[in-house]
């Protein structure tokens, strides 16, 4: 019963910490609209897995890069265009030259948004804010979604970048030659917002878009935009890279890392630790025995004299001689008749012992036991019928 009540309360402590640690997760979850990453494995109104899963359902195969690649690491694999929506997490030097070098590598390029300011500036353009919200002017008269950025061209000719200072190095780049520029949306305004430029060196075609929100699952559900998005990958190439690394999703890791890291930096997670380390101390006190162990009962076990005297006295008490006397002697018979049951009382196989037998020995112990066959056989009958028995097994088993 002690067992049972403190497993009890074992399993009600476990499910009072699981209870504060889910309320304590759904208080520091942000909420839906609270992560503004347009990352397409974000399904809040702000993400853009939308754009992400219709390219998919295109027939265009969609790969999600978790770490950073090289441009050779494009080369081999067909015809195919990387997209950067406007990256949450500030590109190291080292990324940004690898991914200003993918035109030359004949790798088509996306890139929207403002903050990917140094990659709009290296093709020779730059994402200004407007002072007002502007509509977008659409092919065909439907849902309109509206931008607060326009594309500006530069003169610059040389780009460099040198605000990562972590980085101990500096990204740099060199404006290219573009053979045709295409705009290919344009605010209520005339601002360009969206550009296509073809480069002279290679096939590779680079799409700049001033504001990423027109990539956003919101903007896609709510306005006409999505067909002409869209079409800017789908029909044009058989392959397209998100580098979702720049919005934070790295490669690795587990939910046990990620757990143990919350109760390191979780007051809860503390006290989570705090109940189990009490918890181990308590199982330890509880498993070491402190002083000598605690004297039980001792049962003796009765021996085989003390059974048959019990037997004796509560064949007295029933007066039960004369039937164990009978129980002795048909014992004996049924071990001399192995193969079958034998018929008749046992007075009567005595009877034939005794006037049968030419052993006088068998005839004397026959006739001995039949005359313990009365009335009023006492204990002293029963213990000699016994022994008479075990003379008669004697000499007939000889």
């Amino acid at each position: 019963m002690r067992l049972n009540r403190n497993l009890l309360l074992g399993l009600g402590a476990l499910v009072g910490l699981a209870l504060v640690a889910g309320l304590e997760g759904a208080r520091r979850r942000p909420t839906s609209t609270a992560d503004l990453r347009a990352t397409t494995f974000g399904a809040s109104p702000n993400g853009a897995k939308a754009f992400a899963e219709t390219l998919d359902r295109l027939g265009v195969e969609v790969v999600r890069l978790r770490r950073h690649q090289s441009p050779g690491a494009f080369a081999d694999s067909g015809h195919g265009v990387v997209v950067i929506l406007d990256p949450s997490v500030a590109p190291t030097s080292h990324q940004l030259n690898d991914l200003v070098g993918l035109p030359v590598a004949g790798i088509s390029l996306v890139v929207a948004g403002a903050r990917p300011d140094f990659l709009l500036r290296c093709f020779g353009f730059a994402a200004r804010r407007l002072a007002d919200s502007v509509p977008v002017l659409m092919p065909t008269n439907g849902r309109r979604p509206w931008v607060r950025y326009r594309l500006e061209p530069t003169r610059d000719t040389l780009v460099a970048d040198s605000t990562s200072s972590a980085d101990v190095a500096e990204a740099h780049c060199r404006v290219p030659r573009y053979s045709a520029v295409d705009t290919l949306l344009v605010g209520e305004d005339g601002s360009p917002v969206a550009v296509r430029a073809a480069l002279d060196q290679t096939d590779a075609t680079i799409t700049l878009v001033s504001d990423v929100g027109l990539f956003r699952n919101r903007t896609l559900r709510e306005t006409d935009v999505g067909p002409t998005v869209l079409a800017w990958v789908a029909g044009r190439y058989d392959r397209v890279w998100f580098p979702e690394y720049l919005h934070g999703y790295q490669t690795g890791g587990s939910l046990v890392g990620w757990t143990l890291a919350w109760s390191w930096q979780s007051p809860w997670g503390w006290l989570v630790w705090h109940v189990g380390v009490v918890g181990l101390v308590a199982l330890g006190f509880a498993a070491v025995r402190f002083g000598p162990p605690i004297s039980t009962m001792t049962r003796r076990r009765r021996s085989i004299t003390e059974h048959v005297s019990a037997l004796a006295r509560a064949l007295r008490a029933a007066g039960g001689h004369r039937p164990a006397i009978g129980l002795l002697v048909s014992g004996l018979r049924r071990r001399l008749t192995p193969n079958g049951a034998p018929r008749g009382s046992w007075q009567g196989w005595l009877d034939g012992l005794a006037a049968g037998q030419g052993d006088p020995a068998i005839s004397e112990l026959a006739r001995r036991l039949r005359r313990l066959d009365r009335q009023g056989a006492s204990e002293r009958d029963v213990l000699s019928a016994a022994t008479m028995v075990e003379d008669l097994w004697s000499h007939l088993h000889s």
